[in-house]
Parts: C-alpha cells; sequence; structure tokens
C-alpha cells in the first residue's frame, strides 16, 4: 500500500495535479500497516493516518474506529499512542459533517 501510494504521488507530481486521499480500501490497508510498521517509515504512516484519510465515510469511518480501539485499549499501535489517537480523534470530522 504504502509503496503504491508513494509511487502514485510521484506521478501526481509529475503530471502536476494534486493527490487525491486515501480511500477506504487504501485506509484499511494503512492500518494494518500501522500495526506492523516497516523499519524507518514510522513518521510517514502517521502522516498518512493523520492527514491524508478521505472524510469519504467508509475512509473516516475506519480511521475513527481504530483510533477508538486504540484509546480503548482494544489494540495496541506500535506507533500511535492513546494520547495521540485521542488529539486526532478530536481533529476528525463529526458523522454528522460526514453525512
Amino acid at each position: 500500500m504504502l509503496y503504491a501510494y508513494q509511487q502514485y504521488l510521484m506521478a501526481c507530481e509529475k503530471a502536476g495535479m494534486a493527490p487525491r486521499f486515501l480511500n477506504a480500501e487504501q485506509t484499511n490497508g494503512l492500518i494494518e500497516l500501522l500495526q506492523n510498521p516497516p523499519a524507518f517509515e514510522e513518521a510517514v504512516l502517521v502522516d498518512l493516518f493523520a492527514n491524508k484519510v478521505s472524510s469519504e465515510t467508509k475512509a473516516m469511518k475506519l480511521k475513527k474506529s481504530y483510533l477508538q480501539a486504540i484509546i480503548s485499549g482494544e489494540i495496541y499501535c506500535p506507533i500511535i499512542g492513546k494520547q495521540r489517537a485521542s488529539e486526532m480523534l478530536e481533529q476528525s470530522p463529526d458523522d454528522a459533517e460526514l453525512m
């Protein structure tokens, strides 16, 4: 997922286009990477998750569910702690804004 997205970013830059935000499928792939991050890619993954997930309903719901699971202790993310997850959740649009 990460390599494909980086290739996509380079293609957009070359074409002079703004890249789209991550869709639900890409967000799900990103969540899998966050659970087991490749070495030296941690900052890139957190930035993508914090800033590049689409506000499209499915992608944002995946993001919110993942953050809520981190906060509740249901899952552990080695690179996003409870405090950071809480901050990211506060910055996410409300469900009413997604409709």
